[in-house]
C-alpha cells in the first residue's frame, strides 16, 4: 500500500550534510565537536555527490534548511534550548 507512496526517490534534502552540520550547531560552543561535525558534513556533502546520491542542490541547501530549522527551534523551544546548553556545559 505505501510502496506506490514512498519509492525512495525522495531525496531532498541530505540528510547525510544535514545531521552532522545541525549537530555542529548545536555544540558550536565546544571547538573540537564543532570542528569534527562540520568536517563530516563536508565529507558526507563530498561522497554523496561524487556517489552521485543526490542533487547538488539536495547537498547545498540542507545546509541552509537545517540552519533555518535549528534557529525556529531555538525561538520556539527557549527553555529546552537553554536546558540543553546548561546541562551541555556542566557536562564538558
Amino acid at each position: 500500500m505505501f510502496s506506490g507512496i514512498f519509492t525512495g526517490n525522495d531525496l531532498f534534502f541530505s540528510g547525510h550534510t544535514g545531521v552532522p552540520f545541525l549537530l555542529a550547531l548545536m555544540f558550536w560552543e565546544n571547538k573540537k565537536l564543532r570542528f569534527m561535525f562540520l568536517g563530516f558534513s563536508v565529507l558526507f556533502a563530498v561522497v554523496v555527490l561524487l556517489g552521485h546520491l543526490h542533487y547538488s542542490i539536495d547537498v547545498m541547501s540542507a545546509y541552509f534548511i537545517t540552519f533555518s530549522i535549528f534557529n525556529i527551534c531555538k525561538f520556539l523551544f527557549k527553555e529546552d534550548w537553554q536546558l540543553f546548553l546548561k546541562n551541555n556545559h556542566e557536562t564538558l
